[in-house]
């Protein structure tokens, strides 16, 4: 089994409650809770390089200094972990950049080799001429998120399970935007690199706004903004789904790809046994003349 650990970079990041178990299991059903910080030191925490940076104030993990990393090496399950259930209090100091990492092992200096890690940046911008656009609740280089989900100097919860292969995450929080215009030009660039640069053969959930500007759909997805998508799917050989449960993109939208020469699939984000009909897909699909040939197929 592998380490689960926890990453504070150069900021003052407090870390408070945790949970994890051998398996997992809801706590409402028996499984016990268990507390990997006692409040008071660093006992069963070691730091990779710049040990400094960690210090415990008013029963909270502080974490204010160079780079560095805290790893859990405490009792707990003997500090080896694979399936398991973890909440962390968090608050953040504005421009600070910090992580949770796991399924990972201490290392002494640089960034931890192995696992992952859940992002906590509300508002660092990079460094160096770095500009880093992953934000709060995404899962470094896996699932990213380009709008944050919290609030720095308030707190907020991070709740992770991880079962298997398989991780979910909440964080208990809206998303803050304060420039729309500018997060559609970030987001559509980060589309299109995405589009140019990653091995995919069908861009999920296209179009996808957070509920906080959802609602503006049609004036934040110009037609420029949504032809530079489409364009950069058609070059690249990647399909574009329609999404059913959603309910996107737009027909706009769809007859703009249909024109510049994109292929289409249904999709659904439904879990469980009731994946739905695809309805939305269906009719939308009619709406906009999609034929056989406008869809995609898997190559051979």
């Amino acid at each position: 089994m592998k380490k689960s650990t926890f990453e504070l970079l150069s900021l003052c990041l407090v870390l408070t409650i945790v949970h994890s178990s051998p398996a997992i299991a809801s706590a409402t059903a028996g499984t016990e809770w268990f507390l990997l910080f006692d409040g008071k030191t660093l006992a069963g925490w070691k730091a990779g390089g710049n040990s400094g940076t960690f210090s415990v104030r008013d029963g909270m993990i502080v974490a204010d200094g160079s780079r560095s990393h805290l790893f859990y090496a405490g009792p707990v399950e003997g500090h080896d972990f694979t399936n398991f259930e973890l909440k962390v209090d968090v608050k953040t100091m504005p421009k600070t950049n910090s992580g949770i990492y796991f399924h990972t092992e201490y290392q002494q200096t640089g960034f931890p080799a192995k696992g992952y890690e859940v992002q906590i940046n509300n508002t660092y911008p990079g460094t160096k001429g770095y500009r880093e656009l992953r934000k709060t609740g995404s899962i470094y280089g896996v699932r990213d998120v380009f709008a944050s989900c919290a609030r720095d100097e308030v707190w907020f919860t991070v709740h992770i399970i991880v079962e298997g292969r398989r991780t979910r995450l909440w964080i208990a929080n809206e998303v803050h935007i304060d420039d729309e215009q500018e997060f559609m030009d970030m987001y559509v660039g980060k589309i299109v690199t995405i589009l140019e640069n990653e091995p995919i053969d069908i861009f999920v959930n296209p179009t996808f706004l957070p509920a906080v500007i959802a609602e503006r759909y049609d004036e934040l997805w110009t037609r420029q903004r949504m032809l530079k998508v489409a364009q950069a799917a058609v070059k690249n050989g990647v399909a574009i789904e329609i999404n059913a449960r959603y309910r996107i993109p737009s027909v706009k939208f769809i007859k703009l790809a249909k024109q510049a020469g994109a292929k289409f699939a249904f999709g659904t984000n439904n879990g469980g046994r009731e994946l739905g009909h695809l309805e939305y897909s269906l009719d939308v699909a009619q709406q906009c003349g999609l034929t056989k040939d406008d869809m995609f197929v898997p190559k051979p």
